[in-house]
């Protein structure tokens, strides 16, 4: 515990902008360059969290217009029956998370009169020749249920969270490959330093 405490606070002398002698001029650009990074996230954060929420928003709510255009309800006739214990785990039917249904085989037609049939969910115990709903898309094939205004909103909430976190991770980046830079300024001119010192610390020596 010691250890890591007198670490962190030998960082902290080395980025702290006093008149050290010993602070290199690559010191000090990691220290204003770090308070940098940091004043951008906490200014950049709110804005980007309120552009990403927006972004998203009207995204998904032009997907969601498109969606409700283009795919229709109609009822869909079983072929077979589903047994009352099939039931297990998890599905994701349209665009929320429930109970797994099984699925059945189904027929329908499309307004235009073209038959149709296919695999879908049921709740468990429906017999063959029950009547359910289902979504088609213009092909009429099936298809998930539409956005609606709860998904629209979900979806704007992730978004102002990840903008954030993903400013966050742009900027840590950003840091990280200036400090790698800063680290290759400082190596070479450590070793310029010490071309010319060796010599003299030789002669010293003998």
């Amino acid at each position: 515990m010691n250890r890591r405490t007198g670490r962190w606070r030998g960082r902290i002398r080395l980025w702290w902008p006093d008149r050290n002698p010993l602070r290199r001029t690559c010191d000090r650009v990691q220290t204003v360059l770090t308070a940098a990074l940091i004043a951008a996230f906490v200014a950049g954060a709110p804005f980007v969290a309120g552009a990403a929420g927006h972004w998203e928003h009207t995204v998904a709510v032009r997907a969601e217009h498109a969606q409700k255009a283009s795919r229709h309800q109609i009822g869909a006739v079983l072929e077979a029956g589903v047994p009352k214990a099939a039931h297990s785990g998890y599905y994701r039917l349209g665009t929320s998370w429930g109970n797994e249904w099984p699925r059945a085989r189904a027929r329908w037609v499309t307004p235009d009169g073209t038959p149709h049939s296919g695999l879908v969910p049921v709740p468990p115990g429906t017999r063959a020749g029950t009547s359910v709903k289902v979504w088609i898309g213009p092909s009429g094939q099936l298809a998930d249920p539409p956005l609606n205004s709860a998904n629209v909103a979900l979806r704007s909430r992730i978004a102002v969270v990840l903008g954030p976190i993903a400013l966050g991770l742009l900027l840590l980046c950003a840091g990280a490959l200036a400090g790698f830079a800063l680290n290759r300024k400082r190596l070479s001119d450590w070793q310029a330093d010490w071309r010319i010192t060796a010599p003299r610390w030789s002669r010293q020596q003998h």
